[in-house]
């Protein structure tokens, strides 16, 4: 709601006395005590969170008794000012301005509010300490009488987690490993409180002008300004989807490519997804197909096996084609092959009695002086068999 704020002398813009924030408890109970005739109107006022409404129990109720979904992302808040140490009972709701983007806050956060006939929004949350998990001054609307969080109507949602020893939610920690995102001239960053972020930047300040750059980070493993802020590292972060141009990759292959070669000297327009295990799936019904098509070249390699797998024992018209749709030709089993060969050539080699011009043969064809001519040539065609790839029954 509008207020009227108490003018604070010689104090600088934005800046308390423990220069730590914008407000903290010694600049607000100073200015509290200043001369009432030095002020000015302000139509947005800070708030402390006292309460999220993530669950039923968090909810206002209905006129029927049931959970109020109205109100739900809405935090329960005490203006710092105006309502400085009014008891939790009396202490109203805040909606999100904007509800298709938000910030969920936590409990003991300082956000700014205002009243609009009745109904009371909050916007972003106030900078302090440049943190990304927790920007909490629990208490700071209540400098004088704890004891006004201690709700008297006996109503769940009207509980604050700031009586006795503080806590920022029912489950939330603050990640103190978590820290700001290093920031380059024109970027556009969202950043999370556990550790991923969305940046919107481009290699300029590699001095490559033409350049453009989304990095999606989940797992933010390197940092930077000796540990105060983090940098994406796609080589250690636990997840990465950078899509870049003008900008080279740093990181490693599990294996070296003899197709692609230059994996880190290559700065056009690519794509890089790297994690621990990547999954690429369809919903399974008819229609549903993953492609991958090339200008150029494919080239698909691992440390240990590759294999291409189709359930035929599950579904026994289903076929693995190497080509084109209308492929026809069956693969050759090429152990299986041998093995037919093998004795194909030993029951020829079995034959007697095979009729010639002075009578028929006195004995099997493979006692022949030459036949071992025959079964060198037999063991020679186990040199098509590979000793690395293999295909199915």
């Amino acid at each position: 709601m509008g207020y009227n704020r108490k003018f604070i002398g010689q104090m600088g813009a934005g800046i308390g006395k423990s220069a730590s924030g914008i407000i903290n408890k010694d600049t607000l109970q100073t200015a509290n005590k200043l001369n009432e005739n030095l002020s000015r109107y302000n139509e947005l006022e800070p708030f402390e969170v006292l309460n999220v409404c993530l669950t039923e129990k968090d909810l206002p109720l209905t006129e029927q008794g049931e959970p109020n979904f109205d109100y739900y992302g809405s935090v329960l808040g005490r203006f710092l000012y105006s309502e400085s140490n009014l008891e939790i009972d009396k202490c109203l709701f805040f909606k999100p301005l904007n509800s298709d983007f938000s910030r969920v806050p936590v409990i003991g956060e300082v956000l700014y509010g205002f009243d609009d006939e009745g109904d009371r929004y909050y916007l972003g949350t106030l900078h302090v300490k440049n943190s990304v998990v927790n920007r909490a001054q629990p208490n700071i609307s209540t400098p004088e009488d704890l004891s006004t969080n201690n709700s008297k109507s006996g109503t769940s949602f009207k509980v604050s987690p700031n009586q006795g020893t503080y806590n920022p939610g029912y489950y939330y920690f603050p990640i103190p490993q978590v820290k700001p995102l290093k920031i380059f001239e024109g970027d556009t960053i969202i950043q999370g409180r556990f550790g991923n972020s969305i940046r919107l930047g481009s290699n300029q300040v590699n001095e490559q002008v033409g350049s453009t750059n989304v990095k999606i980070t989940s797992g933010l493993t390197s940092f930077t300004n000796n540990g105060k802020l983090s940098i994406e590292n796609i080589k250690s972060d636990l997840n990465s989807i950078h899509l870049t141009y003008n900008e080279k990759q740093n990181f490693d292959l599990p294996i070296e490519s003899i197709r692609i070669q230059d994996v880190k000297d290559y700065d056009k327009a690519q794509v890089q997804i790297r994690s621990d295990r990547l999954i690429f799936t369809t919903k399974k019904s008819e229609g549903n197909s993953i492609g991958i098509f090339s200008g150029d070249k494919i080239s698909i390699g691992s440390v240990n096996d590759v294999y291409v797998e189709s359930p035929l024992v599950v579904m026994q018209s289903t076929e693995v084609k190497v080509g084109s749709e209308t492929a026809e030709e069956p693969q050759v089993l090429g152990q299986t092959l041998y093995d037919k060969l093998d004795a194909l050539v030993t029951a020829i080699g079995g034959v007697t009695g095979i009729p010639t011009p002075t009578g028929p043969t006195p004995g099997p064809i493979q006692a022949a002086p030459n036949w071992s001519t025959v079964t060198s040539a037999l063991s020679a065609v186990k040199d098509a068999l590979s000793e690395k790839h293999r295909i199915d029954k």
